[in-house]
């Protein structure tokens, strides 16, 4: 860890590698509170930006999503402590997760993937509704969750206004066009729709373990339209939410609509959002809901 940020911390040890990050659990030592330090990877930026003006604006770029992120305070958006002020050394320190959702896979439930996308639907929708801007971070590897599976989103250097029509990013993007919605891959801009499409894209690759585009550039452009018509190996009951998301066209479904969808709408999910309510409330609340609970039990 960069000496600036460490010396705020005892205990540090490494915990994973997540896209250029480096990231360590430790203590604070004013409040003795675990926290995750997060160091970008020098090494694996050399990697993918040979120039170094490159490098520099890729930091930059990096430093400027941990400072938004600082200002926006929701509980599905990681909470940041701590920022250094070194824009050599980009390291900040964030409240502890569990893993990142790519590392779970293989374990997930289709339960556990419906609330996730509800919970990250709900936070995208916020982020527009609140921070007024389109979200365009969100991979697998932006998607991190806590011990209750509740996410947290990362990677806010994609993003932009939303009284933007579109636009063009003055950073090149080092992200694998398998992660680029249609319009991006087209004409290197993005709409007020590609979020949505991101998100169904994210939720496309969840489901089916897979990726959707073919192999190449030249091979995903000519076969986007055909891809994207004929959406295959999607559960029947996320079908319609899928498709309508990774439409080709702009006409997206809006965030409020797709958290109406009826895939959002079981009776287990209702529970779910319940009980994510109850944790809002007060101890005298929830202490009269259970003792109300225990009444009809016992009748």
């Amino acid at each position: 860890m960069g000496n600036q940020i460490a010396s705020n911390y005892t205990e540090i040890n490494f915990k994973m590698n997540l896209g250029v990050w480096k990231i360590h659990s430790a203590i604070q030592k004013n409040t003795n509170i675990p926290v995750m330090l997060w160091q970008l990877d020098q090494t694996n930026m050399a990697s993918t930006n040979p120039l170094k003006s490159n490098k520099t604006k890729h930091a930059a770029m990096y430093l400027a999503s941990v400072q938004h992120m600082r200002k926006l305070h929701h509980p599905n958006i990681l909470k940041i402590i701590e920022v250094s002020d070194s824009k050599t050394e980009v390291a900040f320190s964030s409240e502890t997760f569990f893993s990142p959702l790519s590392s779970l896979m293989d374990s997930l439930q289709k339960l556990d993937l419906t609330y996730i996308f509800f919970k990250i639907a709900e936070t995208i929708n916020f982020i527009q509704t609140e921070a007024h801007s389109h979200y365009l971070g969100l991979t697998l590897d932006s998607i991190i969750v806590d011990n209750n599976f509740s996410p947290k989103l990362i990677d806010f250097q994609w993003t932009f206004p939303i009284n933007e029509k579109s636009v063009e990013f003055s950073y090149e993007i080092y992200r694998d066009i398998q992660l680029q919605p249609p319009e991006y891959i087209q004409s290197k801009t993005f709409q007020p729709s590609s979020d949505v499409f991101l998100y169904g894209l994210t939720l496309y690759h969840c489901l089916t373990k897979s990726s959707l585009y073919g192999s190449t550039e030249k091979d995903i452009g000519n076969a986007l339209p055909s891809l994207l018509r004929n959406i295959q190996h999607v559960p029947s009951e996320f079908y319609l939410l899928v498709k309508s998301c990774l439409s080709i066209e702009a006409t997206r479904p809006l965030f409020s609509v797709i958290l109406e969808n009826e895939v959002f709408s079981s009776l287990e999910m209702k529970s779910l959002k319940y009980l994510d309510l109850l944790l809002t409330k007060s101890l005298q609340d929830r202490f009269v809901f259970y003792k109300g609970i225990a009444k009809q039990l016992a009748n």
